[in-house]
């Protein structure tokens, strides 16, 4: 009798314990080969040496790679692009067609002055008049695709720099100036955890004067871009000063000359909130 019990116990043990009995199907998969908390992405990380330049003058194999598919997705757009006067007839049309193909260039050379060709076209087409100019989709898309190539133009900048003991030809100040006076070469999601290089401030002790000059012969808004707010010299060039965290051979030009470059920085923003309030933008 006490052996008819016990099997009977146990018999009922089992059937509650069960998938069925907790209305689970008994065809479950077997998933006791998964591992808690395993990411999605399994891919292993790639060595240090792929972010960095292999040679001076150099930009890295993951800047290259981010070049490269700019290249060819900004290609597909245009190639989709309907013949017609937003689209294949539209004033745009050639310069994206050579920009494109000097993206590729650059992708392939890995060399700064290849970079820093793409900067004029793509200065250009984030300060385009949308409304005066209306384009196709497959060709607007393609600012999205310049804007990603963005961190790799401030990344080979301050490598330039840094590599020529902060000295730069006009023609290279000229385009290092565009990328701070038009925008959107600087997007917050591709820098997390790093810190541009180089930044407005840096671009300015280069060659003050030259700066100056450039930014007060051409639109007052582009002035306003390039300063990104600042009220004083302190604040613009805090990262070159004490502790800053800006390029060593920066800091150094800075303290050389602070007095001379901060007057520049007053003659600037004074010009540009003069030329704001006589537009009416002003308070």
């Amino acid at each position: 009798m006490n052996n008819f019990i016990s099997l009977t116990v146990m018999i009922t043990i089992y059937l509650l314990s069960s998938p069925a009995s907790r209305g689970q199907s008994n065809s479950v998969a077997d998933r006791s080969s998964e591992v808690i908390g395993k990411p999605e992405n399994t891919s292993p990380e790639r060595p240090d040496a792929d972010y960095q330049p292999s040679a001076p003058g150099s930009i890295s194999l993951v800047d290259a790679e981010m070049l490269q598919y700019a290249n060819t997705n900004a290609a597909t757009a245009l190639s989709q692009a309907p013949d017609d006067p937003t689209g294949k007839q539209s004033t745009w049309y050639s310069p994206l067609q050579t920009w494109i193909a000097a993206a590729g260039q650059a992708a392939t050379t890995k060399t700064h002055n290849a970079v820093f060709t793409l900067i004029p076209t793509m200065a250009n087409y984030f300060a385009r008049d949308a409304e005066a100019e209306p384009l196709a989709s497959q060709l607007t898309s393609i600012r999205n695709q310049m804007e990603s190539c963005g961190s790799v133009v401030l990344r080979a900048i301050g490598s330039y720099i840094e590599q020529n003991n902060g000295t730069v030809d006009g023609s290279k100040l000229n385009s290092f100036v565009r990328v701070y006076a038009t925008g959107h070469f600087f997007q917050e999601g591709e820098w997390e955890g790093e810190i541009p290089p180089i930044n407005a401030a840096g671009v300015m002790i280069l060659d003050a004067a030259a700066v100056v000059t450039q930014l007060k012969a051409g639109p007052w808004q582009q002035a306003k871009q390039f300063l990104g707010g600042a009220t004083t010299a302190n604040g613009f060039f805090s990262r070159y000063t004490g502790t800053g965290d800006g390029l060593a051979v920066l800091k150094t030009k800075y303290a050389a000359n602070q007095s001379v470059i901060d007057a520049k920085f007053s003659e600037l923003k004074t010009w540009a909130d003069q030329q704001e309030q006589q537009a009416g933008g002003g308070n």
